[in-house]
């Protein structure tokens, strides 16, 4: 530590610039260093498409039909009738315009004008862009549902998948198809 005393107090004029330069390069190290965070988080309407929600309906329903006595190894595909909705958050502004038309003493005449003004609501993420803010989101419906496993051939079984998935998904036993594997 003397050493650096020593050196800067005796040699002023020469070590000005080279203070200036490792300065600098001190700066550059820290700018560059200071890495982004990885997105980890990602936006609530990038978080899942209507295909990711399809394959994760697909594997929760297999692994709970193939759970079933008898059904044995089974396959399903599931339909959707439309996407994912969003629902946005919003500012609305609602103004009535009023005119008054005095024609004479006994006839007036007035007229309203509402006036509905609706604004998203934007916000900075934690990564600086702005995005829409999601109050909510609506899953996608279910159009039908297509079962393919073992025990598929026996009508109990097809009947217990068919009552399992109307259950768990909420629709009709008219949108569930179940059928033998081939083999």
């Amino acid at each position: 530590m003397d050493k650096i005393k020593n050196f800067l107090l005796y040699k002023k004029e020469k070590s000005l610039p080279i203070l200036i330069v490792v300065g600098l390069l001190g700066i550059l190290i820290i700018l560059f260093s200071s890495d982004k965070p990885e997105q980890t988080e990602i936006s609530a309407c990038e978080q899942m498409t209507t295909t990711t929600y399809a394959q994760d309906l697909e594997q929760r329903l297999t692994a709970m039909v193939s759970s079933v006595a008898g059904v044995g190894k089974a396959k399903v595909m599931v339909t959707l009738e439309n996407g994912i909705e969003y629902v946005f958050a919003s500012e609305d502004k609602q103004s009535i315009d009023t005119d008054e038309d005095n024609k004479s003493e006994h006839e007036k005449r007035v007229s309203q004008k509402n006036v509905t003004e609706e604004k998203i609501v934007i916000v900075d993420n934690s990564y600086g862009s702005r995005q829409a803010l999601v109050r909510t989101s609506k899953e996608p419906t279910v159009k039908g549902v297509a079962v393919v496993c073992e025990g598929g051939d026996k009508i109990t079984i097809q009947q217990e998948v068919t009552q399992l998935v109307t259950t768990a998904l909420d629709i009709g036993a008219n949108k569930v198809c179940v059928s033998k594997l081939k083999q």
